[in-house]
């Protein structure tokens, strides 16, 4: 890579490594690897100087011919299979009560079209009323997917804080399901691998030590 990637087109390149296009531009990028400036304007690399291809190019004010012309019946008779009717929605649109997983473990629910709540907020405050101002809530079990309204109560940041201070545990059900993250038939194998645990929980207690001494709310 280092060695051809500044002076080879990068198709080639990838059709010898045997990997798409994509992972050898990114992997390229990611190390800071460019095309030289003589390979850039060689015939090999075959990129637009300003001249080829400039008598089919718009130039640059130039009006379309058919701007402010309303589309004739013929033309919208033609095309007009091809538009989605009104009020149409892709097929990947999800319904309300459709569940995520957020990008911090937590399970959200969407509640209307675009609007997702935290689905342990939601349950709790379905049971118990709204959450009072300032506070937040915390699981019992250090599980965020395990919205049962019994495994979270409410907490003030600097309760919270004091409590966090000493904290040394956190559940190997709750490490797992993060290291899992959507790929749940991987939960077995990562119950075997107790070293991997061990580490992801000291990145979370690091992590949420940093929030807390930054102020950063986390809803935890």
């Amino acid at each position: 890579m280092k060695r051809d990637f500044p002076t080879r087109r990068t198709d080639l390149i990838a059709a010898e490594l045997k990997l798409a296009y994509h992972i050898v531009a990114n992997k390229a990028y990611r190390i800071g690897l460019k095309k030289t400036d003589t390979f850039l304007h060689s015939a090999e690399c075959n990129r637009l100087d300003g001249i080829k291809g400039a008598s089919t190019r718009f130039v640059k004010g130039q009006v379309p011919p058919n701007k402010g012309l309303p589309m004739s019946d013929a033309l919208r008779e033609k095309v007009k299979h091809t538009w989605f009717p009104k009020g149409h929605e892709p097929p990947n649109t999800k319904y309300d009560g459709y569940e995520r997983i957020s990008k911090d473990g937590y399970r959200e629910v969407r509640v209307s079209k675009g609007k997702f709540v935290a689905l342990h907020r939601k349950n709790w405050e379905a049971q118990n009323g709204p959450i009072p101002e300032g506070m937040i809530m915390k699981s019992i079990d250090g599980d965020p997917t395990n919205c049962d309204p019994a495994n979270w109560y409410l907490i003030n940041r600097a309760n919270q804080l004091g409590e966090n201070s000493g904290r040394n545990e956190l559940a190997d059900s709750y490490i797992i399901s993060k290291l899992a993250h959507k790929h749940t038939e991987l939960k077995a194998a990562f119950a075997e691998m107790p070293e991997l645990i061990e580490l992801k929980r000291s990145q979370i207690k690091l992590k949420r030590t940093i929030n807390e001494l930054t102020e950063i709310t986390t809803n935890d």
